[in-house]
């Protein structure tokens, strides 16, 4: 197994909007790997050699899991596109009166 450089801080930990979307893709990106990986091993499973119940029951967990948390990065994606819109149509709102 490869080893990645820790990062220096987070990405985008600068607290704009921009950095919050890009932390949240940095995130984002290995989580669907692992859900794509673990979702690929429940549905492969060979009929002559099924996994043991206690591995299936646990990858079965870790793949509620991990779409909780994926659930949660998209509310929080949308959240903040929501922010931006509202502070957006604020300014133009300020500047046509």
């Amino acid at each position: 197994m490869s080893e990645e450089k820790p990062q220096s801080g987070l990405n985008g930990g600068d607290g704009s909007l921009d950095g919050e979307k890009r932390f949240l893709h940095d995130i984002a990106t290995p989580l669907a790997i692992a859900a794509g990986l673990v979702e690929l091993l429940l549905d492969d499973e060979d009929p002559e050699q099924p996994l043991p119940e206690g591995h299936k029951r646990r990858l079965e967990k870790a793949c509620t899991a991990l779409e909780k948390l994926k659930n949660l990065i998209r509310d929080r994606r949308n959240f903040l596109l929501d922010e931006n819109n509202s502070a957006q149509q604020g300014e133009i709102e300020k500047k046509a009166s």
